[in-house]
This record gives C-alpha cells, sequence and structure tokens, in this order.
C-alpha cells in the first residue's frame, strides 16, 4: 500500500483540518514523521489504520473516543495506491445524543476520478488486508 493523500479534521489532536501529501514528502523515496511528544505523531498513523481496518487499539471500541473533545464530528479522508490502482475511504464519524453515528464509503479511481464503489465490494474492502508489513532485520 502506497499512501497518497490523507486528511483529518475532529481527529484527537487535530481539530481543525490538516492534510498531508505523501505524494511531496516520499519525492526523496523516504520520510519521516517527527515532532514533541503529544505532537499528534501517533495519531496520524492511527487515522490510517482506523480508515483502512474501523479500529484502533487506543479507542478499543469506543469509536467516540476518536472524535476531538471540542469537536462534535472527525473525519477522516485517506488516498492510497494498492497494485496500481487508487483508492480512497471516506469516514465521518458524527457526535449524537445517543452515541455516535459512523459512516465509511470506498471508492476508486476510475478515468481520472474517485466514483463510489458499489456496496458489494465495499463489503469486500472492509475485511481486504490492504497493507503487508514485511518484518526489518538487523544485518549487524
Amino acid at each position: 500500500m502506497k499512501p497518497i493523500k490523507l486528511s483529518i479534521e475532529g481527529v484527537f489532536s487535530y481539530r481543525t483540518r490538516q492534510e498531508i501529501d505523501f505524494t511531496k514528502l516520499s519525492s526523496e523515496g523516504i520520510f519521516g514523521i517527527f515532532g514533541n511528544t503529544g505532537s499528534g505523531k501517533s495519531s496520524i498513523v492511527e487515522a490510517i489504520i482506523f480508515a483502512l481496518y474501523g479500529k484502533i487499539e487506543r479507542v478499543s471500541g469506543k469509536q467516540i473516543d476518536l472524535i476531538n473533545l471540542q469537536s462534535n464530528k472527525a473525519v477522516i479522508d485517506f488516498e492510497f495506491e494498492v497494485s496500481g490502482k487508487a483508492y480512497r475511504v471516506v469516514v465521518n464519524l458524527t457526535r449524537t445524543s445517543s452515541g455516535h453515528s459512523t459512516k465509511k464509503l470506498f471508492y476508486q479511481k476510475q478515468e481520472g476520478q474517485y466514483r463510489a464503489m458499489e456496496e458489494k465490494r465495499q463489503k469486500v474492502c472492509k475485511r481486504k488486508k490492504w497493507v503487508s508489513l514485511t518484518p526489518i532485520r538487523n544485518t549487524q
């Protein structure tokens, strides 16, 4: 999986909308996420994981905890590429009087535009393993 762009709003410490263009960051081949303790580095990675898989350990089943305490909604918009195909997932979490509501939609880029995937394909995407991890070995 190759990240393209991430937009988050109302997620953990990110109250206002923030965008990360991974194509600019990775133009030299590698990039890092740096900052002080509590500055939101982990929140970036967790937003991506939540968008793809619908859960993260920090909120352990309470999705409403993902919403910034001073916000009534959280939005995660993540664009990525798998096997040369571009996808986008948009997650909207809204704080309600009875808890929260979640809306998640998957899109695939076709003819230069993101088009909503049909419901049957979205169910497959929710189960699909988008990310494969390769262990790093110490060569010393």
